[in-house]
């Protein structure tokens, strides 16, 4: 019987902060719950302000080939609800030798780094601002990596279940897709809910999801207007935001009915729809 051989652990993985991700809502539906602080940081270069790799205030990047221009093509540094985490590799340098750890490590964004921006109180005392990320090195940071990853696959796991009238008012409010509900729409979604686990659990998870699709349906559908967040119904002010017109429409059933009748979510209304679409030619034999 051979014996497994047994290699040292050469990779880092660098971790999203939950304080940089997320936020405690204060106001609106969402009040008390974690709702997305930070939507998507991707980088390719930042200003070496500490000289780390050579100059004083240079700008670097990791460089991985040239450009259709001949210039240097940097590789991306990409971190967000979905994927968050970076992984580096020991032995791992760009065309000029610079270390694929350090580049990450030494960013701005990196918790502790030395070109990071910080602030100094009366005491002296240092604070870090805009950290993104960390380097994973305790039982704490592996948990929250582990969390992140099992609150993504139940979130695509979800999505795969939901029945389709929750489908489609899900679509409606995270993609901005309406339609009779199919393996398409739900495969958008799953794929979504794995990019954006917390919106998809936002969503689901509330109590106004189908007011609020009417909502966005009758912004898109021109039945609403907006002017900067405030929203109308011709002349009529619905709410200073979307928060505030759903909250008028649940609180007022007789504006509600009248909104059900020009906009309608259920699966049935875009069922009627497609079966009144003429059908296609068959070509000629």
């Amino acid at each position: 019987m051979s014996v497994p051989r047994v290699f040292e652990n050469r990779e880092k993985k660098y971790v999203l902060l939950n304080e940089a991700a997320y936020k405690i809502e204060t106001i609106g539906p969402n009040a008390g719950r974690p709702i997305e602080k930070m939507g998507f940081l991707s980088f390719r270069t930042y200003t070496d302000k500490a000289g780390i790799f050579g100059n004083k205030g240079a700008a670097v990047s990791y460089v991985t080939g040239k450009d259709d221009r001949n210039k240097d093509r940097g590789k991306y540094v990409t971190i967000n609800q979905s994927h968050n985490a970076i992984l580096t590799r020991e032995g791992e340098t760009d065309v000029y030798g610079k270390s694929w750890d350090s580049f990450v490590a030494n960013s701005p964004y990196c918790q502790g780094s030395p070109n990071g921006d910080y602030a100094v109180d009366g005491e002296g005392n240092k604070t870090q601002m805009n950290a993104v990320y960390r380097l994973l090195n305790t039982e704490g940071d592996a948990e929250i990596a582990m969390e992140a990853s099992i609150r993504r696959s139940k979130a695509q796991i979800s999505a795969a279940e939901i029945d389709d009238q929750i489908l489609l008012e899900v679509a409606t409010i995270g993609l901005g897709r309406t339609g009779t509900p199919g393996k398409l729409m739900r495969h958008e979604v799953i794929e979504w809910a794995g990019k954006r686990p917390q919106d998809y659990f936002d969503i689901l998870n509330s109590g106004d999801r189908q007011v609020r699709g009417m909502v966005r349906k009758a912004i898109a559908d021109n039945i609403f207007s907006q002017k900067g967040d405030m929203i109308y119904w011709g002349q009529t002010l619905i709410g200073t935001d979307e928060d505030k017109a759903v909250g008028k429409l649940i609180e007022d059933p007789v504006m509600l009915d009248a909104l059900k009748e020009k906009v309608d979510l259920r699966i049935e209304s875009f069922k009627k729809i497609d079966s009144k679409k003429p059908a296609k030619a068959k070509n000629a034999k």
